[in-house]
């Protein structure tokens, strides 16, 4: 009886622990959320996620731009591929709580995340 009882805890382990979503890390927070900051200068920059995309919204002064497309993420980069133009867009990132700063080459965005 009590081999039976393991046999089946065992099973029970085996089956339902595959089914569990793992959510820790950098891109489980990153890509859960609406990230958005407002500039001094009017500048406006949001970053947001679908299921399988990412889009990055910069506006200023009535100009906007966007760059959208399916992305790969790891713990410390994102890059969106834009393939209407042939493009693809990396950054590096990091999580700091409420905020993320967004780094493309030398320059840093901080962006806040929206609840």
């Amino acid at each position: 009886m009590k081999k039976c009882v393991v046999w089946i805890i065992l099973l029970s382990n085996l089956l339902l622990g595959g089914c569990m979503k793992d959510t820790s890390g950098y891109m489980e927070e990153l890509k859960s959320h609406t990230w958005q900051s407002q500039f001094a200068g009017g500048v406006s920059v949001s970053l947001s996620f679908s299921e399988d995309t990412a889009s990055l919204f910069i506006e200023n002064a009535g100009e906007s731009a966007q760059i959208c497309g399916k992305y790969v993420l790891d713990d410390h980069q994102l890059v969106i591929f834009v393939p209407e133009i042939s493009q693809n867009y990396g950054f590096s990132y990091i999580p700091c709580g409420d905020s993320l700063e967004l780094r493309y080459g030398d320059e840093t965005v901080i962006l806040d995340k929206i609840k």
